[in-house]
């Protein structure tokens, strides 16, 4: 039995576990340079990015049918601010082991985050831990935060929003939402196309083509 518990040790100094120290929060937590995990109790969790400027989210994904949430469950990663207020993209950690790295390394990061020129390369690894998340700062001078969403309204609120964005899709869709067979798709996107040709809002271009700049109603302003 000591002979176990001693190899049980030596095998957790070599793959680094022994630095993994567990935090349960309860209030804003300073990420410092190590490994940190953060057991999952129910309640999101915030991302304060202080030198970027960043304020994220990670929250459990919630799914129209709850039988259908695989286990363990996986975690969403957003920006809850871009969320509340138009059309925004998110990051999925779907099962243990998945890691992000948030940074401008990743181009889709940036765009869906829109990270500013003080965001680093490589800030954060943030990694699925089955029931928990493991955090760990990349850069030095990092000023990470991390606390839970303690505002029991503004957490129904967040997780309502996204139902009601899959209730709305899967209205669209009329049935599941899963991918299409290639030759459906490939005649949902010439409909698609066919339809926007007959866009009265966007313009013509020099050969008498619909263009891409869109002329929103009511206004003369023009976005592409």
């Amino acid at each position: 039995m000591a002979g176990t518990r001693f190899f049980n040790k030596l095998k957790g100094v070599l793959s680094g576990q022994s630095r993994l120290e567990e935090v349960r929060l309860g209030r804003p937590y300073r990420l410092g340079h190590s490994k940190v995990r953060v057991p999952f109790e129910g309640v999101p969790i915030h991302v304060t990015l202080v030198k970027a400027g960043l304020e994220l989210l990670v929250c459990p994904e919630s799914l129209l049918d709850d039988s259908a949430i695989p286990s363990p469950q996986p975690f969403l990663l957003f920006d809850p601010e871009r969320c509340q207020s138009g059309i925004s993209g998110f990051l999925r950690l779907e099962k243990p082991g998945d890691t992000i790295i948030l940074g401008h390394h990743d181009k889709l990061q940036a765009t869906i985050f829109d990270y500013p020129a003080t965001m680093d390369l490589r800030r954060l690894s943030i990694c699925h831990d089955g029931d928990g998340l493991i955090f760990k700062a990349l850069v030095s001078d990092s000023e990470i935060y991390l606390s839970p969403m303690s505002q029991g309204n503004a957490i129904e609120r967040t997780l309502k929003r996204r139902r009601d964005n899959l209730s709305k899709v899967r209205a669209l869709y009329g049935g599941a939402i899963e991918q299409l067979p290639p030759d459906d798709a490939l005649a949902t996107l010439r409909a698609v196309n066919e339809e926007l040709e007959r866009e009265p809002f966007r313009t013509l271009d020099d050969r008498g083509d619909r263009a891409a700049w869109s002329t929103f109603p009511g206004t003369s302003r023009q976005s592409s």
